[in-house]
C-alpha cells in the first residue's frame, strides 16, 4: 500500500492505493480547497492564513485518512515553487507531520501529468504523438509524447487559474474588458510552448487538472463525482466556449448551482476553462480528451525525472 500527496496552488489532494504492475487500485482518494496560492502572484509569499489551512488538511490526512504505518509521498507545485517564503513552509510542514515535501520543478510537472494521464485512459484511445495539458491553480503544462512514456518535450508557464484569476477577475459576472484582459496574457503567455508543442505534429489533446475534470463534469451534469464518468469524457471546442461563455456571465452564486462543480472552484473555474479553451484554439484541435489521471497518480507509479 502507497500514498501521495499533491500540494497544489488551489487544492491538496490525497491518494492512498494498492500499487501494481503499471496500475493501481485507489483506497482513498480526496481533494480539499486549501488555496495554498492566495496571494503569491502579488506578494512573492505564501499567505499566513492559506499556510494554516493547508498544514491542517496535511495533519488531517495523516491522521484521519492515510493508514497507521505509511509514509506518503508528498509533492508540491506552483505556489510552493514560486514563493519565497518556501523554505519556511517545508520546515513547518516537517515539524508538524512529519514529512519531507518535495518541490517539482515546473518541468518535472509536466512529465509526470503526461504519465499520470496516458496511464489512466485506454489504449486505444491514444493517437500520438499526444500532448497532455494540465490547467493547474498558479501554471500549466504542456507536454508531447508517445504512449510508452517516451517524452518529446514540452515545458510550463506560469498560467493558471487561481493566478489569473488574481491578475485579471474583479468581479463575477467577469466584465467583457476583463474576458478580453485575460485572453490576451494567457494567448501572451502560451504562445511559445504552443510553437514548441505543434513542431512534433500532435493527433490528440488530452486534457488533466481541476479544470479539465470540472468542465467534464459539469457538461455530463454529474452531481457526484465519479472518476470513471470522467476519463475518457470528450469535449468538443465549440461545448468549451460555450461554457466558457456561460461561466462568465454567472454569478458565484449562480456557478454553484452547475452540477459538478466543486464548492471551492466557484471564483477561479472561469480563468481555468479560459485557459483550456485558449490552449485548444491555440493547438488547433477540435476536441480533447478528459483524463483524471494526472501527477497525483504518476506519482506513485513513476520516479520524477529530473529536470
Amino acid at each position: 500500500m502507497k500514498a501521495t500527496i499533491d500540494i497544489g496552488t488551489n487544492s491538496v489532494r490525497l491518494l492512498v492505493a494498492e500499487r501494481g504492475q503499471g496500475t493501481m487500485v485507489p483506497l482513498v482518494k480526496e481533494s480539499i480547497i486549501t488555496r495554498l496560492g492566495q496571494n503569491v502572484d502579488q506578494a512573492g509569499n505564501l499567505d499566513p492564513k492559506a499556510v494554516d489551512r493547508t498544514i491542517e488538511t496535511l495533519i488531517f490526512f495523516k491522521e484521519k485518512r492515510i493508514p497507521r504505518g505509511i509514509t506518503p509521498r508528498v509533492i508540491a507545485t506552483s505556489a510552493v515553487r514560486d514563493a519565497e517564503n518556501r523554505a519556511e513552509f517545508l520546515r513547518d510542514v516537517r515539524l508538524k507531520t512529519g514529512w519531507d515535501v518535495q518541490v517539482l520543478t515546473g518541468t518535472q510537472e509536466a512529465r509526470l501529468s503526461f504519465r499520470g494521464a496516458l496511464n489512466a485512459l485506454e489504449p486505444e484511445r491514444i493517437q500520438e504523438p499526444a500532448v497532455v495539458l494540465d490547467v493547474g491553480g498558479g501554471s500549466t503544462e504542456l507536454y508531447t509524447g508517445l504512449a510508452d512514456g517516451t517524452l518529446l518535450g514540452g515545458g510550463s508557464v506560469q498560467a493558471g487559474a487561481v493566478r489569473m484569476t488574481e491578475r485579471f477577475i474583479t468581479c463575477h459576472p467577469v466584465s467583457t474588458d476583463e474576458l478580453r484582459a485575460l485572453d490576451e496574457e494567457i494567448q501572451l503567455l502560451l504562445q511559445p510552448l504552443v510553437e514548441k508543442t505543434i513542431v512534433f505534429g500532435p493527433k490528440m489533446l488530452a486534457a488533466v487538472g481541476g479544470t479539465a475534470t470540472s468542465a467534464a463534469a459539469i457538461c455530463q451534469g454529474l452531481v457526484e463525482y465519479d472518476e470513471k464518468q470522467i476519463t475518457g469524457f470528450v469535449l468538443s471546442r465549440d461545448r468549451l466556449g460555450q461554457l466558457y461563455n456561460q461561466l462568465g456571465r454567472l454569478s458565484l452564486a449562480e456557478r454553484l448551482q452547475l452540477p459538478g462543480l466543486q464548492k471551492g472552484r466557484e471564483d477561479v473555474i472561469a480563468a481555468g476553462i479560459g485557459i483550456l479553451w485558449n490552449a485548444v484554439i491555440m493547438l488547433g484541435f477540435e476536441e480533447i480528451v478528459v483524463s483524471d489521471g494526472d501527477l497525483l497518480q504518476a506519482s506513485l507509479l513513476f520516479a520524477v525525472d529530473e529536470g
